[in-house]
Protein backbone atom coordinates (compact mmCIF):
# COMPACT_ATOMS: atom_id res chain seq x y z
CA UNK A 1 0.00 0.00 0.00
CA UNK A 2 1.80 3.20 -1.15
CA UNK A 3 -0.10 5.27 1.43
CA UNK A 4 1.51 3.41 4.34
CA UNK A 5 5.10 4.33 5.15
CA UNK A 6 7.41 1.36 5.58
CA UNK A 7 10.39 2.38 7.72
CA UNK A 8 12.15 -0.93 7.18
CA UNK A 9 13.89 -1.77 3.94
CA UNK A 10 13.93 -5.50 3.18
CA UNK A 11 16.61 -5.66 0.50
CA UNK A 12 17.63 -9.30 0.29
CA UNK A 13 18.26 -12.33 2.44
CA UNK A 14 21.68 -12.17 4.05
CA UNK A 15 23.84 -15.21 3.35
CA UNK A 16 26.87 -16.23 5.41
CA UNK A 17 29.77 -16.65 2.96
CA UNK A 18 30.62 -20.13 4.28
CA UNK A 19 26.96 -21.19 4.30
CA UNK A 20 26.74 -21.24 8.08
CA UNK A 21 22.98 -21.32 8.88
CA UNK A 22 21.87 -18.03 10.46
CA UNK A 23 19.01 -18.21 12.96
CA UNK A 24 18.75 -14.48 13.61
CA UNK A 25 20.64 -11.35 14.56
CA UNK A 26 21.51 -9.55 17.79
CA UNK A 27 23.00 -6.10 17.48
CA UNK A 28 24.07 -3.90 14.59
CA UNK A 29 26.69 -1.12 14.49
CA UNK A 30 29.08 0.70 12.18
CA UNK A 31 32.79 1.36 12.78
CA UNK A 32 33.14 5.16 12.39
CA UNK A 33 36.78 4.82 11.29
CA UNK A 34 36.31 2.25 8.51
CA UNK A 35 32.60 2.37 7.68
CA UNK A 36 32.35 -1.41 8.11
CA UNK A 37 29.06 -2.72 9.48
CA UNK A 38 29.27 -5.28 12.31
CA UNK A 39 26.62 -7.59 13.67
CA UNK A 40 26.10 -10.44 16.11
CA UNK A 41 24.21 -13.41 14.71
CA UNK A 42 23.17 -16.69 16.25
CA UNK A 43 23.25 -20.03 14.52
CA UNK A 44 20.25 -22.21 13.83
CA UNK A 45 21.98 -25.04 15.64
CA UNK A 46 22.28 -24.38 19.36
CA UNK A 47 22.00 -20.60 19.27
CA UNK A 48 25.77 -20.01 19.41
CA UNK A 49 26.55 -16.34 18.75
CA UNK A 50 29.17 -15.01 16.36
CA UNK A 51 30.67 -11.61 15.59
CA UNK A 52 30.52 -10.84 11.88
CA UNK A 53 30.58 -8.09 9.28
CA UNK A 54 27.82 -7.38 6.76
CA UNK A 55 28.30 -6.34 3.15
CA UNK A 56 25.10 -4.44 2.39
CA UNK A 57 25.82 -4.39 -1.34
CA UNK A 58 26.56 -8.10 -1.79
CA UNK A 59 24.05 -9.10 0.95
CA UNK A 60 26.66 -11.32 2.61
CA UNK A 61 27.74 -11.97 6.19
CA UNK A 62 31.39 -12.73 6.95
CA UNK A 63 31.94 -14.49 10.26
CA UNK A 64 34.87 -13.27 12.37
CA UNK A 65 34.70 -15.71 15.27
CA UNK A 66 32.41 -17.24 17.88
CA UNK A 67 31.65 -15.10 20.95
CA UNK A 68 32.19 -16.57 24.40
CA UNK A 69 29.03 -14.97 25.84
CA UNK A 70 25.52 -14.29 24.56
CA UNK A 71 26.07 -10.72 23.38
CA UNK A 72 22.76 -8.90 22.87
CA UNK A 73 23.90 -5.51 21.59
CA UNK A 74 27.07 -3.86 20.27
CA UNK A 75 28.37 -0.34 19.59
CA UNK A 76 31.56 1.48 18.60
CA UNK A 77 32.99 4.61 20.18
CA UNK A 78 34.64 7.36 18.14
CA UNK A 79 38.05 5.69 18.43
CA UNK A 80 36.91 2.43 16.87
CA UNK A 81 36.64 0.54 20.17
CA UNK A 82 33.87 -2.05 20.06
CA UNK A 83 31.65 -2.75 23.09
CA UNK A 84 29.04 -5.41 23.75
CA UNK A 85 26.58 -6.28 26.48
CA UNK A 86 25.26 -9.73 27.31
CA UNK A 87 21.53 -10.40 27.40
CA UNK A 88 19.31 -11.48 30.25
CA UNK A 89 19.35 -15.11 29.09
CA UNK A 90 23.12 -15.52 29.02
CA UNK A 91 25.35 -17.24 31.59
CA UNK A 92 26.58 -13.83 32.82
CA UNK A 93 23.66 -11.49 32.11
CA UNK A 94 23.99 -7.72 31.82
CA UNK A 95 27.78 -7.74 31.57
CA UNK A 96 29.56 -5.04 29.58
CA UNK A 97 32.59 -6.12 27.54
CA UNK A 98 35.08 -4.59 25.16
CA UNK A 99 35.29 -6.75 22.04
CA UNK A 100 38.26 -7.22 19.74
CA UNK A 101 36.78 -6.58 16.26
CA UNK A 102 39.42 -8.80 14.66
CA UNK A 103 39.12 -11.86 16.92
CA UNK A 104 35.78 -11.45 18.78
CA UNK A 105 37.68 -11.90 22.08
CA UNK A 106 35.79 -10.45 25.05
CA UNK A 107 37.44 -8.28 27.70
CA UNK A 108 35.34 -8.00 30.87
CA UNK A 109 34.56 -4.43 31.92
CA UNK A 110 31.70 -4.35 34.46
CA UNK A 111 28.77 -6.37 35.82
CA UNK A 112 25.51 -4.43 35.52
CA UNK A 113 23.19 -7.18 36.74
CA UNK A 114 22.60 -5.54 40.14
CA UNK A 115 20.87 -2.55 38.53
CA UNK A 116 17.12 -2.35 37.98
CA UNK A 117 16.18 -3.58 34.53
CA UNK A 118 13.78 -5.76 32.56
CA UNK A 119 14.00 -8.13 29.60
CA UNK A 120 15.97 -6.31 26.92
CA UNK A 121 19.39 -4.81 26.23
CA UNK A 122 20.55 -2.15 23.78
CA UNK A 123 23.65 0.03 23.97
CA UNK A 124 24.82 2.97 21.88
CA UNK A 125 27.68 5.44 22.13
CA UNK A 126 26.92 9.16 22.32
CA UNK A 127 29.77 10.97 20.57
CA UNK A 128 28.66 14.32 22.03
CA UNK A 129 29.16 13.46 25.70
CA UNK A 130 31.30 10.28 25.53
CA UNK A 131 28.86 8.05 27.44
CA UNK A 132 27.44 4.70 26.41
CA UNK A 133 23.66 4.73 26.79
CA UNK A 134 21.90 1.52 27.79
CA UNK A 135 18.24 0.72 27.30
CA UNK A 136 17.99 -1.99 29.92
CA UNK A 137 14.58 -3.35 29.03
CA UNK A 138 11.24 -2.13 30.25
CA UNK A 139 11.33 1.56 31.10
CA UNK A 140 14.97 1.89 32.18
CA UNK A 141 17.64 4.04 30.52
CA UNK A 142 21.17 4.31 31.93
CA UNK A 143 24.37 6.04 30.84
CA UNK A 144 27.78 4.49 31.45
CA UNK A 145 30.95 6.50 32.05
CA UNK A 146 33.68 4.67 30.12
CA UNK A 147 36.41 6.20 32.30
CA UNK A 148 34.98 4.94 35.61
CA UNK A 149 32.49 2.31 34.33
CA UNK A 150 29.89 3.78 36.67
CA UNK A 151 26.24 3.68 35.59
CA UNK A 152 23.76 6.49 36.18
CA UNK A 153 20.02 6.04 35.87
CA UNK A 154 18.78 8.59 33.34
CA UNK A 155 15.09 7.67 33.57
CA UNK A 156 12.84 4.81 34.61
CA UNK A 157 9.96 6.12 32.55
CA UNK A 158 10.63 5.07 28.97
CA UNK A 159 7.62 4.18 26.87
CA UNK A 160 6.76 0.60 25.89
CA UNK A 161 7.70 -0.83 29.28
CA UNK A 162 8.55 -4.51 29.02
CA UNK A 163 8.83 -4.60 25.23
CA UNK A 164 11.64 -6.89 24.13
CA UNK A 165 12.53 -5.26 20.80
CA UNK A 166 14.96 -2.53 21.79
CA UNK A 167 17.48 -0.93 19.45
CA UNK A 168 19.36 2.37 19.58
CA UNK A 169 21.08 4.61 17.06
CA UNK A 170 22.72 7.95 17.89
CA UNK A 171 22.51 10.75 15.32
CA UNK A 172 25.34 13.20 16.04
CA UNK A 173 23.90 15.76 13.61
CA UNK A 174 20.74 16.08 15.72
CA UNK A 175 22.28 15.11 19.08
CA UNK A 176 19.47 12.60 19.56
CA UNK A 177 18.78 8.88 19.49
CA UNK A 178 16.47 6.79 17.38
CA UNK A 179 15.01 4.27 19.82
CA UNK A 180 12.98 1.26 18.72
CA UNK A 181 10.55 -0.58 20.95
CA UNK A 182 6.91 -1.05 19.88
CA UNK A 183 7.17 2.13 17.82
CA UNK A 184 9.96 4.31 16.50
CA UNK A 185 10.93 7.12 18.88
CA UNK A 186 13.24 10.12 18.77
CA UNK A 187 14.93 10.29 22.18
CA UNK A 188 17.14 12.88 23.84
CA UNK A 189 20.07 12.05 26.13
CA UNK A 190 17.74 12.90 29.04
CA UNK A 191 15.42 10.08 28.01
CA UNK A 192 12.68 12.34 26.63
CA UNK A 193 10.91 10.50 23.82
CA UNK A 194 8.75 11.57 20.92
CA UNK A 195 7.18 8.36 19.59
CA UNK A 196 4.98 7.61 16.62
CA UNK A 197 2.23 5.88 18.59
CA UNK A 198 0.21 4.62 15.64
CA UNK A 199 -0.42 0.98 14.63
CA UNK A 200 0.54 1.87 11.06
CA UNK A 201 4.10 2.43 12.24
CA UNK A 202 4.34 -0.55 14.59
CA UNK A 203 7.76 -2.20 14.47
CA UNK A 204 8.30 -5.95 13.98
CA UNK A 205 8.72 -7.88 17.21
CA UNK A 206 12.11 -7.76 18.95
CA UNK A 207 14.06 -5.62 16.47
CA UNK A 208 17.68 -5.78 17.68
CA UNK A 209 19.52 -3.17 15.66
CA UNK A 210 19.05 -0.03 13.60
CA UNK A 211 21.30 1.93 11.21
CA UNK A 212 20.51 4.69 8.70
CA UNK A 213 19.98 3.34 5.21
CA UNK A 214 22.27 5.98 3.67
CA UNK A 215 25.36 4.17 5.00
CA UNK A 216 25.21 2.30 1.69
CA UNK A 217 26.16 5.52 -0.08
CA UNK A 218 29.77 5.10 1.08
CA UNK A 219 30.05 2.34 -1.50
CA UNK A 220 30.80 3.59 -5.02
CA UNK A 221 28.73 0.80 -6.55
CA UNK A 222 25.69 1.91 -4.58
CA UNK A 223 26.23 5.49 -5.70
CA UNK A 224 26.28 4.42 -9.35
CA UNK A 225 23.05 2.48 -8.90
CA UNK A 226 21.38 5.54 -7.36
CA UNK A 227 21.94 7.82 -10.37
CA UNK A 228 18.49 7.07 -11.82
CA UNK A 229 16.57 6.87 -8.54
CA UNK A 230 13.20 8.63 -8.27
CA UNK A 231 11.89 10.51 -5.23
CA UNK A 232 8.66 8.93 -4.00
CA UNK A 233 8.00 10.72 -0.70
CA UNK A 234 9.38 13.15 1.89
CA UNK A 235 8.96 12.49 5.64
CA UNK A 236 9.60 14.68 8.66
CA UNK A 237 11.36 13.42 11.83
CA UNK A 238 8.10 11.85 13.08
CA UNK A 239 7.49 9.90 9.89
CA UNK A 240 4.72 12.14 8.56
CA UNK A 241 4.61 12.73 4.81
CA UNK A 242 5.18 16.41 4.05
CA UNK A 243 5.74 18.76 1.14
CA UNK A 244 9.16 20.32 0.57
CA UNK A 245 9.17 22.54 3.65
CA UNK A 246 12.21 24.29 5.07
CA UNK A 247 13.98 24.78 8.41
CA UNK A 248 13.53 21.19 9.56
CA UNK A 249 15.17 17.84 9.00
CA UNK A 250 13.50 15.85 6.22
CA UNK A 251 13.97 12.31 4.97
CA UNK A 252 13.83 11.90 1.17
CA UNK A 253 12.80 8.34 0.25
CA UNK A 254 13.55 7.04 -3.26
CA UNK A 255 12.12 4.21 -5.32
CA UNK A 256 15.28 2.11 -4.90
CA UNK A 257 14.81 2.02 -1.11
CA UNK A 258 17.51 4.60 -0.33
CA UNK A 259 16.97 7.48 2.11
CA UNK A 260 18.69 10.87 2.22
CA UNK A 261 18.47 13.15 5.24
CA UNK A 262 18.36 16.82 4.28
CA UNK A 263 18.06 20.16 6.09
CA UNK A 264 16.98 23.08 3.90
CA UNK A 265 17.34 26.60 5.30
CA UNK A 266 14.82 29.21 4.22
Amino acid sequence: NPDIVDFFYADSQLIEINDNPIGGFNGLTQNPLTGNVYTVYFSQQGGTRFLATIDLIEHTVSTIEQLSDKIASICFDDNGNLYGISGDGGPTPNTLYQIDPASAELQYLVDLSTLLDDDGEAIEYNSSDGFIYRMAGGSYLYKIDLATLESTLVTDNLSDGGTCGHALYYDSDDDSFIALATFICVMTSDGLQDCIDDPIYEIPDCVKGVLPMNIMSINEEANEENLDKRLIMVLDALGREVNHTTNQILFHIYDDGSVEKKFVVD
